[in-house]
């Protein structure tokens, strides 16, 4: 690094080194936990200029960070909640690094002027099938390097290092602690909205003989006591009957109500996506000053992005994912489902259609709500459009259905007695 820091470039020369490798795990530990007390060094030495270890440094940083990173692998199948856009976008562009430092030593180790290709191959694949034990020993030789006494040189008085090298035990707490905040902060999730354009957002499932639930359906909050959803979540074969409705799902203000009672579209059959309307009352009303009930969109929008709003946690609601889609005209649409037994008349009249072909981020739960969200008095608010009928919407090329509730609309304020417009809301 000094005479990097002078002007000095390095390459590779190709040729065979005689090189003692570690024989054995311990001392394959022993010699990870001395390169990363070595890079530790020269990190923090005062006799290289920043700019010229600033790189060295970022790959030091993500590499103590590794146990961290190697936890969240199991906390994130627990916990499923993302985090800020740019953090993951971070995170990614670390992991595909080590991945290609790792490929590329591998392929230096392995030459083909010596191994026949059969033979490199097998050997390549051989080391890349490592990898796991390989993660579990830098796990241990990073928590080694940093807790452990680095080799007899002098080293820089810092705030968060002794002068044996051990990061001092507040400055790891911090750490960790920012570190899981920033990963498990359930309003630090990419492709969630504000609070103010997901409370009325409702999850609707069932529990389990155990007591754990399983979330099946998303709904809309109207007002009062009243949720709108699909017709078919109440009418499923072979499923239990609803009875949760959870609002605040992802925020850490996750509210269950119990499900008294549900009235569906007289006009609705099950064997059709038609009429695929149902009101769900529950036993009481939610807290008014944390969840708002959204307005529904009398209007159709023939052009636009709207936006899906759904489960991000494979049914255990505990968290939202919101998609954004573009608006596929009705009569395009009615090319692509037209006819099909459950559509027989086709969507000219009753549906919406929308979809995101390069994206299979979305929620695939049944009546996800559909929404358009306009700026109103410098805030953000929501309109219903409906909720997702027929289709995944995402990583495909044709587009999903949607039942609209425009076309709804009287039925809606016949049956709940609710005001549906903006006018009508509380602020």
């Amino acid at each position: 690094m000094r005479a990097f820091a002078r002007g000095y470039t390095f390459n590779f020369i190709e040729g065979e080194m005689h090189e003692k490798s570690p024989f054995t795990l311990l001392d394959l530990l022993r010699q990870r936990k001395r390169w990363l007390q070595g890079i530790l060094l020269v990190v923090r030495s005062p006799a290289i200029p920043l700019y010229n270890k600033f790189l060295l440094g970022i790959n030091l940083c993500s590499w103590i960070t590794l146990p961290l990173s190697s936890l969240n692998l199991v906390l994130t199948a627990i916990y499923p909640i993302s985090c800020f856009e740019l953090l993951d976008i971070v995170c990614a562009f670390i992991t595909g690094v080590t991945i290609y430092m790792y490929l590329f030593g591998v392929f230096k180790s392995f030459s083909l002027l010596r191994f026949k290709p059969k033979f490199f191959l097998l050997c390549s694949v051989g080391v890349l099938c490592t990898i796991p034990v390989n993660i579990v020993i830098e796990n241990i030789a990073v928590i080694w390097g940093l807790l452990g006494t680095v080799c007899r040189v002098r080293c820089m008085q810092s705030s968060c290092f002794d002068r044996g090298g051990k990061m001092r035990p507040f400055a790891l707490l911090l750490f960790s602690l920012l570190y899981v905040f920033l990963t498990l902060h359930p309003h630090a999730t990419i492709g969630q909205r504000s609070n103010a354009e997901t409370s009325h957002i409702v999850l609707l499932g069932s529990t389990r003989a155990d007591g754990t639930r399983e979330f099946r359906c998303g709904g809309s909050y109207l007002g009062r006591n009243i949720v709108v959803a699909g017709a078919h979540c109440a009418t499923g074969k072979n499923q239990p009957p609803l009875d949760t409705a959870r609002f605040g799902a992802g925020t850490g203000n996750a509210v269950n109500l119990r499900i008294a009672n549900h009235t569906l579209h007289y006009r609705y059959k099950p064997q059709f996506e038609y009429h695929n309307m149902a009101i769900f009352f529950l036993d009481r009303n939610p807290d008014s000053a944390m969840f708002k009930p959204a307005c529904v969109l009398r209007p159709h929008i023939p052009r636009g992005t709207v936006q899906l709003v759904g489960d991000g946690s494979n049914g255990r609601g505990l968290s939202l994912q919101t998609t954004d889609l573009d608006v596929v005209p009705s009569d395009k649409c009615h090319e692509y489902y037209n006819p099909i037994p459950k559509l027989r008349f086709g969507v000219l009249l009753c549906c919406f259609c929308a979809m995101n072909a390069n994206t299979k981020e979305c929620s695939t739960l049944h009546s996800s709500p559909l929404q358009y969200t306009v700026t109103q008095n410098g805030k953000r608010v929501p309109f219903l459009i409906g909720h997702r009928s027929i289709g995944k919407a995402c990583g495909v090329k044709s587009p999903a259905v949607y039942t609209r509730y425009g076309s709804y609309y009287e039925w809606l304020e016949t049956v709940t007695n609710l005001p549906l417009d903006a006018a009508g809301k509380p602020k």
